[in-house]
């Protein structure tokens, strides 16, 4: 796994692409075409094709589309990306998009992880100095300190997976964890705030 450099390509994955994804997230979109070679796979088909022949430094999983059995190929060609050492981020319309009773299956049942649904609402967090982030994103000081968000937050994360915490709270807004010789992280931010931009670039390395 290493930070992206000019050129690198990033990944929107949009199994079930909305037009409304566009505007809501553009201030992220325009920040990673800046810095890096940004591509789109709306649909299998497409998320197929692009997956036997590129390999993005990141893959941006916008909406529930991984959780949808007809995508099983796309599932296991990106899990596979992974395992290889790629960085694999569930975020966006993810969170809001899924159907809780898919979300724990997905993530227990596919990527064996312990990680479940839990709290959703608006909620003070900050970085967790003990998270384990991954080497492509550098120091914890690349990242934003303090996040405030309205999060489906996560449970039965290990404490080092915990990217992101609240005061007095054993979930967590943001989790990640080492997958393969590659990097998996959930974004529960449901609104797309400031810091989510902030994230996910310095995640890849584009800060």
């Amino acid at each position: 796994m290493s930070r992206a450099v000019a050129g690198s390509q990033v990944l929107l994955l949009n199994l079930c692409y909305q037009p409304f994804l566009d505007a809501a997230y553009k201030s992220l979109f325009d920040g990673l075409s800046a810095k890096a070679d940004l591509k789109r796979a709306n649909g299998r088909a497409e998320a197929l094709r692009y997956m036997e022949l590129s390999r993005p430094v990141a893959i941006i999983a916008t909406d529930e589309g991984l959780t949808k059995s007809e995508n099983g190929q796309v599932v296991e060609a990106v899990l596979q990306y992974v395992r290889n050492g790629g960085i694999l981020i569930l975020g966006l319309d993810f969170p809001s998009s899924i159907p809780m009773d898919e979300f724990d299956k997905f993530f227990q049942r596919k990527l064996g992880l312990p990680w479940a649904s839990g709290h959703y609402h608006r909620e003070d967090f900050e970085i967790n100095a003990e998270g384990a982030f991954p080497p492509s994103g550098g120091s914890h000081g690349h990242f934003p300190q303090n996040y405030n968000m309205k999060a489906l937050h996560i449970k039965n994360a290990l404490p080092e997976q915990k990217l992101y915490i609240a005061s007095g709270c054993d979930q967590a807004g943001i989790v990640g964890t080492s997958y393969g010789e590659g990097y998996l992280t959930y974004i529960g931010d449901c609104n797309g705030e400031a810091e989510m931009n902030d994230f996910i670039m310095g995640l890849i390395g584009l800060t």
